[in-house]
């Protein structure tokens, strides 16, 4: 219809050099990354690219090898190997931030790496795709290192790594982790309001496999400063910035952490 029409005429000249936006940011996005743009930006569902087409675009798939090469690889799969470190709560709240998109500029490699990983571009990446790669970056991982890091990244145990479980793993704890940030994750948590975390709303979003009054007893042991045994702000800002704290720059895996079943 006549909307439609005008929907698209307006894309056109958003993304057309001549109608002066070529200085700036737009000066740096090439022709064929406009026109990935414009495969999402269709007001017709049935004219709008697939997720599948978009990951196979030439565009998306030239630009994840310019800025992922096998160094960069090697360093942030180091990284993803932090998870390790984290116990089942602490992994839920970092889910969240994933979720509400917490992340700091860094994580566009993350989302590169991600494409890499992915090789057939199905949108999760299987054991198999995962195995390759961490040889192929020569981080001197064994299979059964490899694979105790794939489960740590499966938060849900499908055997399988979605985008967010994987944004979990890759973010930067240091930077992403503020105040601002876990006041939203302590709202979500505390679900009656009344300032305190308690077993019935930890346990439904724990991970698989963690999600057991056993678990909530070892929280309360570690976090639980009061012996209330419930989790107040103070305490659950503590538990994260413990880990805010203690993470860096990993520059190498060590194969120790992936035996750290908390």
């Amino acid at each position: 219809d006549q909307k439609d029409v005008l929907f698209a005429q307006s894309l056109k000249k958003t993304f057309n050099k001549e109608a002066g936006l070529t200085e700036g940011s737009w000066e740096y996005i090439t022709d064929p990354g406009k026109d990935f743009l414009l495969k999402m930006l269709q007001r017709d569902p049935s004219k709008r690219a697939k997720a599948s087409d978009l990951l196979n675009d030439e565009w998306l798939s030239s630009t994840s090898e310019l800025h992922v090469n096998k160094e960069e690889r090697k360093k942030y799969i180091c990284r993803l190997a932090q998870i390790s470190t984290v116990n089942s709560f602490q992994h839920a709240v970092l889910a969240f931030l994933t979720y509400h998109q917490y992340l700091q500029d860094d994580s566009e490699w993350a989302k590169n790496l991600f494409i890499k990983l992915d090789k057939d571009h199905n949108g999760i990446i299987s054991k198999e795709e995962f195995a390759s790669v961490i040889k192929d970056g020569e981080l001197f991982l064994g299979d059964e290192e490899a694979a105790k890091l794939f489960k740590k990244l499966d938060a849900n145990s499908d055997e399988e790594i979605s985008y967010s479980e994987f944004m979990t793993g890759a973010m930067n704890f240091k930077t992403s982790i503020s105040r601002a940030a876990l006041e939203q994750a302590f709202q979500f948590f505390d679900k009656n309001g009344n300032g305190l975390i308690e077993k019935a709303e930890i346990l439904p979003r724990l991970p698989v496999g963690f999600n057991s009054d056993y678990h909530f007893e070892e929280l309360l042991k570690e976090y639980d400063k009061n012996n209330d045994g419930k989790i107040s702000f103070e305490e659950f800002e503590a538990m994260m910035f413990e880990i805010a704290n203690s993470s860096g720059g990993l520059t190498q895996i060590n194969p120790f952490l992936l035996y750290n079943d908390q």
